[in-house]
């Protein structure tokens, strides 16, 4: 539980900085890895979780966060919505609940796409969703 009463649990080997304090114009953190935020609502200082290729930035809402280094990065939005911006701001869009935005590292590019948003961010209630996966899908999630 952050200061300002919002919520993230961090996926395995994950890292999130923030101040012990928020002050400013806005409530910043910082990812390394995949974290799931439920974010408390403040019209006034808006929430921005900075990752490695892309920044999502929210009043309140709920949503998953995948920044790694070298796998394409992507936010998955349940509720509420965000605002994604590639990190030289040279693009953003805008997320309903339902969407997802990845960033491919190997294009450079942003694109959105409907999801199950619920199952991308299952993993924070200890649930790993196998429905018609194959073999390969399901050993990309356990490794």
């Amino acid at each position: 539980t952050l200061p300002d009463g919002s919520e993230v649990y961090l996926n395995n080997n994950s890292e999130l900085q923030y101040p012990e304090v928020f002050s400013g114009k806005s409530r910043e953190v910082i990812l390394s890895g995949e974290g799931f935020f439920k974010v408390a609502h403040d019209k006034n200082l808006p929430f921005i979780v900075e990752g490695r290729y892309i920044d999502v930035r929210v009043l309140g809402t709920e949503f998953n966060f995948r920044s790694h280094d070298s796998i394409d990065n992507s936010v998955s939005l349940l509720k509420g919505a965000v605002k994604v911006t590639l990190k030289d701001q040279s693009h953003d869009v805008h997320l309903t609940p339902g969407q997802k935005a990845t960033y491919s590292i190997s294009a450079g590019t942003l694109n959105v796409d409907e999801t199950n948003a619920s199952v991308d961010g299952a993993w924070h209630d200890k649930i790993i969703p196998f429905e018609n996966a194959n073999l390969v899908a399901i050993r990309k999630i356990l490794t």
